[in-house]
């Protein structure tokens, strides 16, 4: 069996397969198109349950007209800890003022599974000492599900 890729417009991908079926003792080649289909990835949301902690967040007040980037990506070099050891490429933690483009916090952390702890520690830590800030920008579906739950329930009504 072999496969060709063929992109057609709007983003639907196909594939032209080859195959063969025996027939009277010989090989009988074959071509078929196919649209391949791509899985899609759902994210499962971050609730908070300490409504404590939620008020602790109100109280703190407001960061004015401040907008916020949130974001984690993989850095682009590996890091290997100690020697023999394998490398990996850690993961790192931004929050970004978005008009000046300032870098208010920043953490690398090992595994991917750890993003929605490092991001809601840090921006939960970022409110509690400056206040909410007027909007969070992200840009990854994935981001939308680890902040949503806390932003609906931080932001004053």
């Amino acid at each position: 069996m072999d496969m060709r890729w063929k992109e057609e417009r709007d983003g639907i991908c196909k594939a032209i397969v080859r195959y063969s079926e025996e027939k009277d003792g010989k090989l009988e080649w074959y071509s078929k198109e196919v649209q391949l289909t791509f899985p899609t990835v759902s994210y499962s949301p971050v609730i908070i349950s300490d409504d404590l902690l939620v008020q602790k967040i109100k109280k703190a007040g407001s960061m004015g007209n401040v907008s916020l980037q949130v974001d984690t990506c993989y850095m682009p070099s590996a890091v290997q800890e100690n020697r023999g050891e394998r490398p990996y490429f850690p993961r790192v933690f931004i929050l970004a003022e978005q008009k000046s483009g300032q870098i208010l916090d920043f953490e690398m952390y090992q595994s991917i599974s750890d993003d929605a702890n490092v991001t809601l520690n840090k921006l939960i830590g970022l409110c509690m000492k400056d206040g909410i800030p007027k909007e969070i920008q992200v840009r990854s579906e994935a981001m939308t599900a680890i902040l949503d739950d806390f932003c609906k329930k931080t932001v004053s009504a």
